[in-house]
Protein backbone atom coordinates (compact mmCIF):
# COMPACT_ATOMS: atom_id res chain seq x y z
CA UNK A 1 0.00 0.00 0.00
CA UNK A 2 0.66 3.50 -0.36
CA UNK A 3 2.34 5.53 2.49
CA UNK A 4 0.83 9.23 2.13
CA UNK A 5 3.50 12.01 3.98
CA UNK A 6 2.63 12.65 7.72
CA UNK A 7 1.65 8.78 8.01
CA UNK A 8 2.62 7.69 11.65
CA UNK A 9 4.35 4.56 9.36
CA UNK A 10 5.94 6.23 6.42
CA UNK A 11 9.76 5.48 7.69
CA UNK A 12 9.00 2.01 8.04
CA UNK A 13 8.44 -0.04 5.02
CA UNK A 14 4.95 -1.64 4.65
CA UNK A 15 5.33 -5.35 3.85
CA UNK A 16 2.37 -7.84 3.08
CA UNK A 17 2.61 -11.87 2.48
CA UNK A 18 1.02 -12.93 -0.88
CA UNK A 19 0.86 -16.62 -2.34
CA UNK A 20 2.31 -16.79 -5.67
CA UNK A 21 1.93 -19.52 -7.89
CA UNK A 22 4.87 -19.94 -10.69
CA UNK A 23 3.04 -21.72 -13.67
CA UNK A 24 6.05 -22.95 -16.18
CA UNK A 25 4.49 -23.50 -19.80
CA UNK A 26 6.20 -26.70 -21.32
CA UNK A 27 8.66 -26.33 -24.14
CA UNK A 28 7.03 -28.06 -27.24
CA UNK A 29 8.92 -30.06 -29.33
CA UNK A 30 8.13 -31.54 -32.54
CA UNK A 31 10.93 -35.00 -33.56
CA UNK A 32 10.94 -35.50 -37.37
CA UNK A 33 12.29 -39.20 -37.77
CA UNK A 34 12.90 -40.55 -41.55
CA UNK A 35 12.40 -44.08 -40.15
CA UNK A 36 12.12 -46.16 -36.96
CA UNK A 37 15.99 -46.09 -36.21
CA UNK A 38 17.41 -46.91 -32.10
CA UNK A 39 17.63 -43.43 -31.66
CA UNK A 40 14.20 -42.62 -32.20
CA UNK A 41 12.92 -45.88 -30.21
CA UNK A 42 14.76 -44.55 -27.05
CA UNK A 43 14.42 -40.48 -27.48
CA UNK A 44 10.58 -40.68 -28.02
CA UNK A 45 9.87 -42.20 -24.94
CA UNK A 46 12.14 -40.38 -23.28
CA UNK A 47 10.73 -36.80 -23.99
CA UNK A 48 7.37 -38.20 -23.38
CA UNK A 49 8.04 -38.67 -20.25
CA UNK A 50 10.00 -35.45 -19.43
CA UNK A 51 7.19 -33.39 -17.62
CA UNK A 52 9.02 -30.37 -18.69
CA UNK A 53 8.35 -31.03 -22.08
CA UNK A 54 5.45 -31.54 -24.51
CA UNK A 55 6.07 -33.44 -27.47
CA UNK A 56 5.18 -34.39 -30.69
CA UNK A 57 6.44 -37.19 -33.06
CA UNK A 58 6.20 -37.63 -37.05
CA UNK A 59 7.88 -40.64 -37.96
CA UNK A 60 7.53 -40.59 -41.50
CA UNK A 61 7.58 -44.31 -42.77
CA UNK A 62 4.75 -44.34 -40.84
CA UNK A 63 1.42 -46.45 -42.65
CA UNK A 64 -1.17 -43.56 -42.49
CA UNK A 65 -4.00 -44.79 -40.90
CA UNK A 66 -1.67 -45.56 -37.69
CA UNK A 67 -1.30 -43.01 -34.87
CA UNK A 68 1.60 -41.22 -34.29
CA UNK A 69 3.59 -40.89 -31.01
CA UNK A 70 3.49 -37.84 -28.59
CA UNK A 71 2.00 -36.26 -25.82
CA UNK A 72 0.09 -33.90 -28.45
CA UNK A 73 -0.28 -36.33 -31.02
CA UNK A 74 -0.15 -34.94 -34.79
CA UNK A 75 -2.18 -36.12 -37.84
CA UNK A 76 0.08 -34.17 -40.90
CA UNK A 77 3.42 -32.94 -41.23
CA UNK A 78 3.66 -28.99 -40.43
CA UNK A 79 3.93 -27.11 -42.96
CA UNK A 80 4.06 -22.98 -42.75
CA UNK A 81 6.30 -20.87 -40.48
CA UNK A 82 3.11 -20.35 -38.18
CA UNK A 83 2.83 -23.79 -37.65
CA UNK A 84 6.35 -24.02 -36.37
CA UNK A 85 5.75 -21.07 -34.28
CA UNK A 86 3.51 -23.48 -32.24
CA UNK A 87 7.27 -25.30 -31.39
CA UNK A 88 10.04 -24.31 -28.97
CA UNK A 89 12.52 -26.61 -30.91
CA UNK A 90 12.43 -28.65 -34.01
CA UNK A 91 14.31 -32.41 -33.72
CA UNK A 92 15.30 -33.94 -37.11
CA UNK A 93 16.48 -37.48 -37.19
CA UNK A 94 18.23 -38.82 -40.74
CA UNK A 95 14.77 -37.47 -42.63
CA UNK A 96 13.84 -38.27 -45.80
CA UNK A 97 13.67 -35.72 -47.87
CA UNK A 98 11.21 -36.50 -50.15
CA UNK A 99 8.50 -35.08 -47.66
CA UNK A 100 10.66 -31.89 -47.83
CA UNK A 101 10.23 -28.54 -49.63
CA UNK A 102 12.15 -25.42 -50.56
CA UNK A 103 9.06 -23.97 -49.17
CA UNK A 104 9.70 -26.10 -45.70
CA UNK A 105 13.50 -25.25 -45.44
CA UNK A 106 12.58 -21.18 -45.92
CA UNK A 107 9.98 -22.20 -43.06
CA UNK A 108 12.72 -23.40 -40.97
CA UNK A 109 14.82 -20.84 -41.73
CA UNK A 110 11.87 -18.39 -40.42
CA UNK A 111 11.53 -20.42 -37.59
CA UNK A 112 14.94 -19.99 -36.40
CA UNK A 113 16.15 -16.32 -37.64
CA UNK A 114 12.57 -14.58 -36.55
CA UNK A 115 10.71 -16.71 -34.12
CA UNK A 116 14.24 -17.74 -32.11
CA UNK A 117 13.63 -21.60 -31.92
CA UNK A 118 15.52 -23.95 -31.82
CA UNK A 119 16.73 -27.12 -34.32
CA UNK A 120 18.89 -30.36 -33.76
CA UNK A 121 19.42 -32.28 -36.87
CA UNK A 122 21.52 -35.49 -36.82
CA UNK A 123 22.95 -37.21 -39.79
CA UNK A 124 22.12 -41.00 -40.97
CA UNK A 125 23.42 -43.46 -42.96
CA UNK A 126 19.68 -43.70 -45.00
CA UNK A 127 19.25 -40.14 -45.87
CA UNK A 128 21.93 -37.91 -44.84
CA UNK A 129 23.68 -37.54 -47.89
CA UNK A 130 20.54 -37.00 -50.08
CA UNK A 131 19.06 -34.56 -47.61
CA UNK A 132 22.05 -32.19 -47.08
CA UNK A 133 22.89 -32.07 -50.86
CA UNK A 134 19.36 -32.83 -52.82
CA UNK A 135 18.73 -29.35 -54.62
CA UNK A 136 14.86 -29.03 -52.54
CA UNK A 137 16.40 -29.95 -49.21
CA UNK A 138 20.36 -28.61 -49.55
CA UNK A 139 19.29 -25.35 -47.94
CA UNK A 140 19.78 -26.58 -44.58
CA UNK A 141 23.77 -26.73 -45.32
CA UNK A 142 23.26 -22.51 -44.68
CA UNK A 143 21.52 -23.08 -41.47
CA UNK A 144 23.70 -25.94 -39.58
CA UNK A 145 26.82 -25.02 -38.35
CA UNK A 146 29.26 -27.25 -39.88
CA UNK A 147 30.57 -26.92 -43.47
CA UNK A 148 29.27 -29.39 -46.49
CA UNK A 149 30.98 -29.39 -49.06
CA UNK A 150 29.45 -30.64 -53.08
CA UNK A 151 30.21 -34.42 -53.20
CA UNK A 152 34.45 -35.32 -54.43
CA UNK A 153 35.56 -38.84 -54.91
CA UNK A 154 37.30 -38.51 -51.44
CA UNK A 155 33.83 -38.06 -50.07
CA UNK A 156 32.09 -41.04 -52.31
CA UNK A 157 34.26 -43.51 -50.79
CA UNK A 158 32.74 -43.13 -47.17
CA UNK A 159 29.31 -43.91 -48.55
CA UNK A 160 30.29 -46.94 -49.63
CA UNK A 161 32.74 -48.41 -47.16
CA UNK A 162 31.36 -51.01 -44.58
CA UNK A 163 31.76 -49.32 -41.62
CA UNK A 164 33.61 -52.38 -39.09
CA UNK A 165 35.90 -50.26 -37.08
CA UNK A 166 34.84 -48.52 -33.94
CA UNK A 167 36.94 -44.94 -33.63
CA UNK A 168 36.97 -43.08 -30.43
CA UNK A 169 35.20 -39.89 -30.34
CA UNK A 170 37.34 -36.84 -29.06
CA UNK A 171 35.86 -34.38 -26.79
CA UNK A 172 37.47 -30.60 -27.63
CA UNK A 173 38.75 -29.88 -24.04
CA UNK A 174 38.42 -26.20 -24.24
CA UNK A 175 34.06 -27.01 -24.55
CA UNK A 176 33.67 -29.60 -22.07
CA UNK A 177 32.11 -26.84 -20.10
CA UNK A 178 29.87 -26.62 -22.34
CA UNK A 179 26.22 -27.40 -20.83
CA UNK A 180 25.76 -30.58 -23.50
CA UNK A 181 29.16 -31.80 -22.32
CA UNK A 182 28.52 -32.10 -18.44
CA UNK A 183 27.12 -35.49 -17.25
CA UNK A 184 28.45 -34.64 -13.82
CA UNK A 185 29.65 -31.01 -12.42
CA UNK A 186 33.26 -32.72 -11.10
CA UNK A 187 35.18 -32.16 -14.38
CA UNK A 188 37.92 -35.20 -13.77
CA UNK A 189 34.52 -37.65 -13.25
CA UNK A 190 33.33 -35.86 -16.08
CA UNK A 191 36.42 -36.29 -17.88
CA UNK A 192 36.25 -40.12 -17.03
CA UNK A 193 32.77 -40.76 -18.79
CA UNK A 194 33.16 -39.45 -22.28
CA UNK A 195 36.39 -42.07 -22.33
CA UNK A 196 34.36 -44.94 -21.61
CA UNK A 197 31.43 -44.38 -23.93
CA UNK A 198 31.26 -46.24 -27.40
CA UNK A 199 32.94 -44.82 -30.22
CA UNK A 200 31.79 -44.18 -33.94
CA UNK A 201 31.14 -46.53 -36.64
CA UNK A 202 29.51 -44.23 -39.33
CA UNK A 203 30.24 -40.67 -39.84
CA UNK A 204 29.06 -37.89 -41.80
CA UNK A 205 31.69 -36.25 -44.08
CA UNK A 206 31.43 -32.66 -42.82
CA UNK A 207 34.46 -30.66 -43.86
CA UNK A 208 34.76 -28.55 -40.55
CA UNK A 209 32.42 -26.26 -38.34
CA UNK A 210 31.65 -22.57 -39.27
CA UNK A 211 33.96 -19.75 -37.54
CA UNK A 212 30.97 -18.96 -35.10
CA UNK A 213 30.48 -22.02 -33.59
CA UNK A 214 31.72 -24.83 -31.37
CA UNK A 215 32.76 -28.17 -32.00
CA UNK A 216 32.31 -30.07 -28.64
CA UNK A 217 33.23 -33.78 -30.41
CA UNK A 218 35.47 -34.53 -33.13
CA UNK A 219 36.55 -37.41 -34.68
CA UNK A 220 39.55 -38.95 -33.73
CA UNK A 221 40.66 -40.60 -37.24
CA UNK A 222 43.69 -38.43 -38.26
CA UNK A 223 43.61 -39.28 -41.77
CA UNK A 224 39.63 -37.60 -41.97
CA UNK A 225 41.13 -34.11 -41.12
CA UNK A 226 40.83 -31.52 -44.02
CA UNK A 227 42.34 -28.52 -43.87
CA UNK A 228 43.89 -29.14 -40.53
CA UNK A 229 40.31 -29.33 -39.27
CA UNK A 230 38.90 -32.96 -37.73
CA UNK A 231 35.56 -34.12 -38.44
CA UNK A 232 32.85 -32.77 -36.43
CA UNK A 233 30.66 -34.87 -34.78
CA UNK A 234 29.16 -32.52 -32.22
CA UNK A 235 28.93 -29.17 -33.06
CA UNK A 236 26.51 -26.10 -32.25
CA UNK A 237 26.32 -22.38 -33.31
CA UNK A 238 23.51 -19.92 -33.84
CA UNK A 239 21.20 -19.10 -37.14
CA UNK A 240 20.13 -15.52 -36.21
CA UNK A 241 18.53 -16.09 -32.96
CA UNK A 242 17.95 -19.21 -33.25
CA UNK A 243 20.63 -22.23 -32.03
CA UNK A 244 21.13 -25.45 -33.89
CA UNK A 245 22.81 -28.55 -33.08
CA UNK A 246 24.46 -30.81 -35.68
CA UNK A 247 25.42 -34.45 -34.88
CA UNK A 248 27.81 -36.15 -37.59
CA UNK A 249 26.59 -39.74 -36.30
CA UNK A 250 23.20 -41.52 -34.93
CA UNK A 251 24.29 -44.08 -32.47
CA UNK A 252 24.22 -42.14 -29.51
CA UNK A 253 21.93 -45.36 -28.43
CA UNK A 254 25.10 -47.12 -28.16
CA UNK A 255 25.73 -45.15 -24.83
CA UNK A 256 23.09 -46.77 -23.03
CA UNK A 257 25.21 -49.69 -21.72
CA UNK A 258 27.28 -47.33 -19.52
CA UNK A 259 26.50 -46.64 -16.20
CA UNK A 260 23.60 -47.51 -14.48
CA UNK A 261 20.24 -48.16 -16.00
CA UNK A 262 21.69 -45.82 -19.07
CA UNK A 263 21.59 -42.97 -16.78
CA UNK A 264 24.32 -41.12 -19.33
CA UNK A 265 22.52 -41.87 -22.04
CA UNK A 266 19.15 -40.37 -20.48
CA UNK A 267 21.11 -37.50 -18.77
CA UNK A 268 22.66 -36.41 -22.47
Amino acid sequence: RKIAPGDEMCDRPAQRSVPVNVLSEKARVLVISGAPTHTYRFVMPLLVREKTIDVSGWLQSMDVDMRQEGNTVIDRLPQSPSDLYKYDALVLLDPDPRAFSPAWMDAIKTFLGEHGGGLLYMAGPQYADRFLRHIQTGALRDILPVKVGDRSGSDVIPLITRFNRQWPMQPVEANLDHPMMKFEDNPSTNATIWRKLPGVYWTFPATGAKPTARTLLEHSNTSLRRRDESRPLLTTGQYGPGRTVYFGFDSTWRWRKVGHDAQYFDRF
